[in-house]
């Protein structure tokens, strides 16, 4: 815009000086003449020219001239002892005069004069900023860099350390960090990045997990109270996870016998284990029983089986990534020898030989049996209490025969006739 109002100022003025034969002068004094002459004043800024008549008639032109950006420089020494002044220079171009100074030379500590002295009280290093401000309020800025170096008195320069207590594995790979700032002047403050873009820490040490194989610069920052900034690095290799397998595996505990033989069991505890390989952990482990009771979990498990072996327990394995592997085993007996107590059998009724008479009569053959437990005793004659049994006199004869008695009592005749 200046630049066009100038060229414009420039037509004007070659127009009056063709047209008219005005002498041209620059400043307030000018070559007097019969002819009117034209001042031209160089106004700096944003003006727009302006022209008036002087009492002598002359034509007064006040012209704006455009200034050069403003721009700043700061210098100082790139080092320099702790506790001892360091001096810095500030230069302005350009811009409109006069300038003001603001220096801040990194450890809290400002100045506002254009060369000033600054001693340090810790060693590191330090970023020395200085903006200068022209009379338009235009701003400029300017920065270099210091190294404060150890000394009688003096912190040590702000520092730290950082380590991982794994850098390598297969994903997901959680990573513990550990810092350890040293020099400065706490307190201290702490920020970390891990490299795959997920959330930051602000803690001295951190935690993250790596789900995605490559390899990751993890850096903390720490800051001191004078805002020295140090900060370190650690290298993580996170490889891909093999393929996720799993075997079942079974094995008897004990077996309940069902039977006094043990051919069969009414119950049986079985030890069930899955064994994995590659995946990502964590697992998460589900087992299907075969014999139609509700799941369980875990990677080893027992559970009681009843019935008639055998069953197929299936184990499904999940791992941190989505992965599964399944695997199935025969729960079965597998031929153990149970030591089931053996209760005899009741013994039997015993059995007596049996005497078998045959008699034939009249062409039919009948069949006696007479079992040998059935004892024969003789009788043996009943004698009424108080009763002396009669003997027959040798004289007696005939008639004079008395009765017998036999042995249930009945009389009988002496032939033997009732």
């Amino acid at each position: 815009m200046r630049t066009a109002h100038l060229l414009a100022w420039t037509v004007v003025l070659s127009v009056l000086v063709v047209t008219t034969g005005a002498l041209l002068s620059l400043g307030e004094a000018g070559a007097s003449s019969s002819r009117s002459s034209i001042h031209i004043f160089a106004l700096t800024g944003s003006s727009p020219a302006t022209g008036a008549a002087g009492e002598d008639g002359r034509l007064a032109l006040v012209v704006p001239i455009p200034q050069a950006p403003l721009s700043a420089q700061a210098a100082g020494p790139p080092s320099a002892p702790c506790g001892t002044p360091a001096g810095f220079n500030g230069t302005a171009k350009g811009g409109q005069p006069p300038y003001s100074w603001g220096w801040n030379f990194g450890d809290g500590a400002t100045a506002t004069v254009e060369n000033p002295l600054h001693a340090y009280s810790a060693g590191g290093a330090y970023t020395v900023s200085l903006q200068v401000h022209d009379s338009l309020g235009q701003v400029a800025g300017a920065s270099l860099t210091i190294t404060i170096g150890a000394g009688s008195g003096c912190v040590p320069p702000l520092s730290i350390s950082a380590t991982a207590a794994a850098s390598s594995g297969t994903a997901p790979l959680s990573v513990s960090f550990l810092s350890v700032p040293s020099g400065g002047i706490p307190l201290y403050l702490f920020a970390w990045t891990f490299g795959d873009g997920g959330q930051r820490a602000t803690t001295q040490n951190a935690t993250h997990t790596y789900t995605t194989a490559g390899s990751y610069t993890a850096r903390v920052w720490v800051n001191d109270s004078n805002g020295n900034s140090a900060n370190a690095t650690v290298l993580v290799s996170v490889q891909k996870a093999p393929p996720l397998s799993v075997h079942a595996s079974m094995r008897v505990l004990n077996v309940s016998c069902s039977c006094n033989t043990c051919k069969g069991h009414a119950g049986m505890n079985v030890s069930l284990s899955a064994q994995v390989s590659g995946g990502a952990a964590p697992f998460t482990f589900d087992w299907s029983f075969g014999d139609g009771t509700p799941n369980g979990t875990g990677e080893n498990i027992t559970h009681a089986y009843a019935g008639q072996d055998p069953w197929n327990a299936t184990v499904t394995v999940t791992d941190a990534l989505g992965g599964r592997a399944v695997s199935n085993v025969t729960v079965t007996e597998q031929g153990l020898v149970f030591n089931c107590p053996m209760v005899p059998a009741p013994a039997p009724a015993p059995v007596l030989p049996t005497l078998v008479l045959l008699a034939v009569l009249g062409g039919t053959t009948l069949v006696l049996a007479v079992s040998a437990s059935v004892l024969l005793s003789r009788r043996r004659r009943v004698r009424p209490p108080g009763r002396e049994e009669a003997s027959p006199s040798p004289s007696t004869t005939g008639a004079g025969k008395e009765a017998l008695t036999s042995e249930d009592g009945a009389q009988v005749e002496p032939d033997g006739k009732p």
